[in-house]
């Protein structure tokens, strides 16, 4: 009879869980004798109610399911990511400054219109006076500078005089000059000017792959969170099938023990495994529960603020982080973004110790220029004028030779000081590129191999329930031991799912240190897809 009992028992704990109904958890009709200290056997039931109590309140309707897939949770997650915001931003003044750098065609309108009083303090004689009189000069005109960086420019001014002494006394001049300013030594054929605008590119180069190197970071970490959801989700099902086998063991046990066809160790032993059960079950609710919420904070969309716990439906892609075959060390160095920065940085500082030193070189201009004037001239009231009308062309040699240039020396040697220090990250980076890619590397071996260990000791734990379940009814095997086995299953299914997130992780890791983009981080259109109630 302990025997054809406890087969029973095997045959409930080898069927496919299924949620328990209220009628499962109804006290067996033989209670159990009371223990010698009073205690009582701890089995789940309901409330019992009579034929006549109110019919309980319907529950609220549960909020829709939320499935939320891979690509549209990346996506929400770099939105968010302040660090790549900034790099984004840098990107943006930087191609700004690139264009800036180079337009270099320029125009500009001159004039002045001034007013003064003019004296003359020696010379003359009793008809001249000794003050001329107001001045009234004009002049405006154009400069154009060019990307060769001449400068051309076009003028045009005028000057009206007045005497108060003799009121006829009057004169007005004008002119109209040109010339073109050509450099030959320091911005010869624009070099200033191509300086910079390498700088300039350079410096758009080092803030794109500055931004590269964040996106394959925060692309990781994106991809690593969903995939942790995803694996408590998958443990949470397994859990939930453990619990539901076990509280068959845990009831059949409880009835056998009101039939006293098995020891009160053997009930106790059933209740204490159950209790440990929940209360493991409890804590990885808190650790499952901290990710889901994570995760809805991230998508800040109205239907992840009204979703639960229990209706958030995680799917990742096929093969979004699964093991690839290792990129050559040569190969995934030289293309690291974050490598990359650094060299156009390097590149950028050089060009820019090139400019310092031109900038500080002496300056020779050749001037081609040609004018030409009018004067007109009445010197007395009612007597004749004078008009004069002149033309002329020339060319001039203009330098500039600088004398003290304290700052740009200061300026060239903090140049120095920025490609040494850059010199020595690019060393300390590649050293620190090449450990973290060979550590991540063999943790993703070393997970993989643990986790198609895993996959062996499952199906092995599976046999020996079996084992353990005809040992059992035949007497052989005490319950105790039988528990054990049941713990080594669980641990085994729960284990298998952990080493694959942690094969996945450290995959993701090393794709970060790799500088290489997770596939599944590509722009895509994607959406939420919220069920009907």
């Amino acid at each position: 009879m302990l025997r054809a009992s406890w087969a029973l028992m095997f045959l409930l704990v080898g069927q496919e869980a299924s949620p328990p109904s209220p009628a499962d958890n109804a006290p067996p009709p033989e209670s159990p004798p009371p223990a010698a200290d009073g205690a009582a056997p701890a089995s789940p039931a309901p409330a019992e109610g009579g034929a006549d109590d109110a019919a309980p309140a319907a529950p609220p309707a549960a909020p829709p399911a939320l499935r939320i897939d891979l690509e549209t949770f990346v996506q929400r997650f770099m939105a968010q990511q302040l660090d790549l915001i900034a790099a984004e931003q840098q990107v943006a003044r930087a191609g700004a400054q690139q264009g800036v750098a180079g337009a270099r065609f320029r125009v500009d309108w001159n004039g002045d219109v001034p007013a003064g009083y003019r004296f003359r303090l020696l010379g003359g004689n009793a008809v001249t006076p000794f003050h001329e009189g107001a001045i009234a000069p004009a002049g405006t005109g154009l400069t154009v500078d060019d990307p060769l960086g001449g400068r051309t420019s076009l003028y045009a001014d005028g000057v009206l005089t007045t005497s108060p002494t003799i009121p006829f006394n009057q004169g007005q001049a004008g002119a109209v000059r040109a010339e073109y300013a050509l450099p030959l030594w320091r911005n010869l054929i624009g070099a200033l000017y191509l300086l910079e605008q390498r700088s300039a590119e350079q410096g758009f180069v080092a803030a794109d792959q500055r931004k590269k190197a964040v996106t394959v970071t925060r692309c990781a970490a994106g991809v690593g969170t969903f995939l942790e959801v995803e694996a408590f989700e998958e443990m949470d099902q397994i859990w939930q099938d453990l619990l539901a086998r076990k509280e068959q063991v845990l009831k059949q046990t409880q009835r056998d023990y009101g039939r006293r066809l098995v020891t009160r160790l053997d009930w106790l032993s059933a209740q204490s495994d159950w209790e440990q059960s929940q209360q493991r079950y409890r804590d990885f609710q808190i650790q499952r529960r901290q990710r889901v919420q994570g995760l809805l904070a991230v998508l800040d969309d109205p239907a992840a603020r009204k979703a639960t716990l229990d209706t958030v439906q995680v799917r990742a892609a096929p093969g979004a982080s699964s093991p690839d075959a290792p990129a050559p060390v040569d190969d995934w160095l030289a293309a690291h973004p974050a490598m990359a920065a650094l060299d156009a940085l390097s590149s950028q500082i050089d060009v820019e110790v090139e400019r310092q030193k031109r900038s500080i070189a002496p300056e020779v201009f050749l001037v081609p220029e040609v004018g030409s004037g009018v004067q007109s001239h009445n010197k007395l009231a009612g007597g004749g004028g004078a008009v004069y009308v002149d033309a002329y062309a020339q060319m001039s040699v203009r330098w500039q030779f600088p004398v003290f240039v304290q700052r740009q020396r200061h300026d060239l040697a903090a140049l120095y000081a920025d490609r040494t220090r850059v010199d020595r990250e690019k060393q300390s980076l590649r050293l620190a590129l090449l450990a973290d890619a060979a550590r991540w590397e063999a943790e993703a071996a070393r997970y993989e191999a643990q986790r198609v260990q895993s996959d062996t000791r499952v199906t092995l734990a599976q046999q020996q329930i079996r084992e353990a379940r005809g040992m059992f009814g035949q007497g052989r095997l005490e319950f105790q031991d039988f528990l054990q086995h049941w713990d080594v299953y669980e641990t085994a299914r729960l284990s298998q799912v952990s080493f694959r997130l942690q094969r996945d992780l450290a995959v993701l890791r090393r794709y970060s240190a790799q500088g290489r983009l997770v596939p599944v981080c590509a722009p895509k259109t994607t959406r939420f897809d919220e069920d009907t109630p």
